[in-house]
């Protein structure tokens, strides 16, 4: 897919970008996998796990760009004009491998409403290393962050359940060469985004239900390299959802 831009000289619309969405030529995600795990139960509604992974990947496919200067205008003549052009390339030859700990807990042997709750947390570490940017500094393999984790609270009657769950993850790589630029990697900053459920039994054939996604309005940003060179940044908006679920 090209982009175009009016040249008011010439009245040509001449060729400014475009990103190419497949290609054929390239080997699918190939890789051997390997990991082990230990989990310990503590009682009938709580654990902790362990894990342990390795993924040698012998060929997998990333976003990158580079530069042409073969494509014709919108006229169909080509005028040597050099665009970046960005989409799916090769990869060989790396690794992934890392931890994760997890931990899940009921409080029922609490008094009271405090034995309603509970928690699920769980971490992954995951560090990475595919090539070095123009700061000098590795870059992880794309779309993997180092370090991801997620965090449950729960609370559960008879009538009513409800739960806040938060997802974290840090920086990740989006794509190499950006402009065509050797090393000008793009990366997307940390996120976290929050979200909460509840719900009200009201009969056996009634239920009233209230969802809310990223609660905290989370965007995010990218940029190119250092993080005071923006690139650009996508907005979701906080959405709320009120509704009544009937069953026979």
């Amino acid at each position: 897919t090209l982009g175009y831009s009016l040249d008011t000289t010439t009245n040509i619309f001449r060729v400014q970008s475009g990103n190419q969405d497949g290609n054929p030529y390239l080997d699918p995600w190939r890789s051997s996998n390997y990991d082990v795990s230990f989990e310990y139960y503590f009682n009938k509604s709580s654990m902790v796990n362990l894990a342990f992974f390795y993924i040698d990947m012998d060929s997998w496919i990333s976003t990158d760009s580079t530069t042409r200067c073969d494509l014709p205008d919108q006229d169909g003549v080509v005028r040597n004009r050099c665009v970046t052009i960005t989409g799916p390339t090769q990869g060989r030859g790396k690794n992934l491998k890392g931890v994760e700990v997890g931990y899940k807990q009921a409080f029922d042997l609490l008094p009271g409403i405090w034995g309603n709750f509970g928690t699920e947390l769980n971490f992954t570490f995951s560090p990475s290393n595919v090539g070095t940017d123009m700061a000098g500094k590795k870059i992880m393999f794309q779309d993997n962050s180092e370090k991801q984790a997620n965090m449950i609270l729960w609370y559960q009657d008879d009538k009513f359940q409800a739960r806040l769950a938060g997802n974290y993850r840090s920086k990740r790589a989006v794509s190499s060469n950006f402009g065509g630029i050797v090393g000008m990697e793009e990366y997307q900053k940390a996120t976290f985004y929050l979200d909460a459920s509840a719900s009200y039994d009201y009969n056996e054939h009634l239920q009233f239900y209230l969802q809310g996604s990223n609660i905290l309005g989370e965007e995010e940003h990218y940029y190119l390299v250092w993080t005071d060179q923006k690139a650009d940044t996508t907005r979701f908006e906080p959405r709320l959802t009120i509704g009544l679920r009937a069953k026979l």
